[in-house]
C-alpha cells in the first residue's frame, strides 16, 4: 500500500499526460531526451521541462549528468514504485 507521500506523487504524475508518458517510457528502459521527443512526438522544451519536474520529484535520475549531449535518463527506486502504482491504476481502468 502506497504511503501518503507516494499517493501525492502518483496524483502529480497523473495530472500531466507528459509526466505519465515519460514515466511509462522510462519504466521500460533508459532513454535520452531526443528518443523521448521522437517517441512522444513532443517538443524538446516540453521533454526537458517534464524531465526536470520528474527529477525534482526524485522519480527520475540522469545517469551521465556531465555529458552535454545524449544524457541518459532512468527511474529511481521511488520512480519505479510510482511507475508500478500508476501502471496498476491504468490496468484497472481498462
Amino acid at each position: 500500500m502506497p504511503t501518503k507521500k507516494q499517493w501525492l506523487l502518483i496524483a502529480r504524475v497523473e495530472a500531466s499526460s507528459y509526466r505519465e508518458a515519460i514515466l511509462h517510457h522510462l519504466g521500460r528502459m533508459t532513454h535520452t531526451p531526443r528518443e523521448l521527443e521522437k517517441e512522444l512526438k513532443a517538443k524538446a522544451s516540453q521533454i526537458s521541462r517534464t524531465l526536470r519536474e520528474l527529477e525534482e520529484m526524485k522519480l527520475v535520475v540522469c545517469h551521465n549528468p556531465d555529458h552535454r549531449k545524449n544524457k541518459l535518463f532512468g527511474l529511481t527506486k521511488l520512480g519505479e514504485i510510482i511507475f508500478n502504482q500508476v501502471r496498476k491504476k491504468f490496468r484497472a481502468k481498462s
